[in-house]
């Protein structure tokens, strides 16, 4: 049943096979129904494609909302799915059905802050240091940004992040890892945040350890 408390305001409910709802401020209307049909080889790499990337986003939650919270910010759309409609460009590689994340590809965050490339990544005793040129102030940068490290381990489906690290004007912050049994690849990025959380920078790759 479709409900209207305003005049003007659009009917909310279900009408026929739609739905409207009020969603982040902004009406919304879907539609709705079953396909009984077999699905499509496309619907197939859709749903392969949508399941990678959440099992990519699992370990990394708190730093998805972050990384994507700017870019969902007056739209209908959530941090999670702005992640997901942003990796689906850069972060998969093959063909369904070998489908895979191609980890240099992936994005933490998006925003419109210049990036750091000269950023460096090394190992340092029980973690990483990362590393950046502190002098380097283009447009759209601050001495009092952030830094966000990550360290990603595939085989473990688990990731270390700081998404409040030391400031720009440092020049380095340190990520403390734990270690394992076996030796396992981690996949390792870096990105800038303003100190009030109202800019941030793209995800940069900073290259693949052996830990």
């Amino acid at each position: 049943m479709a409900t209207s408390k305003k005049k003007n305001a659009p009917f909310t409910g279900k009408v026929g096979n739609t739905v409207t709802y009020l969603l982040n401020g902004q009406w919304v209307k879907r539609t709705i129904g079953k396909n009984d049909g077999p699905p499509t080889v496309l619907q197939l790499a859709t749903r392969m494609m949508l399941s990678l990337l959440a099992n990519l986003f699992k370990p990394v939650k708190g730093l998805i909302n972050v990384g994507f919270a700017l870019q969902a910010k007056n739209t209908t759309k959530n941090a999670h799915n702005i992640a997901t409609i942003e990796n689906k460009l850069v972060a998969l590689k093959g063909n369904y059905p070998n489908l895979e994340i191609n980890y240099p590809g992936v994005i933490f965050s998006k925003g419109t802050m210049p990036v750091n490339p000269e950023m460096e990544v090394s190992i340092m005793g029980t973690g990483l240091i990362f590393t950046w040129d502190a002098e380097l102030l283009m447009k759209g940068m601050h001495p009092s940004d952030r830094v966000i490290m990550i360290a990603y381990c595939p085989e473990k489906k688990y990731a270390f992040y700081e998404v409040d690290g030391a400031r720009r004007e440092e020049g380095s912050d340190y990520l403390p890892l734990l270690r394992y049994r076996e030796s396992v690849i981690i996949h390792t990025y870096a990105a800038f945040i303003s100190a009030n959380k109202k800019n941030i920078s793209t995800t940069v790759y900073t290259g693949e350890f052996l830990w």
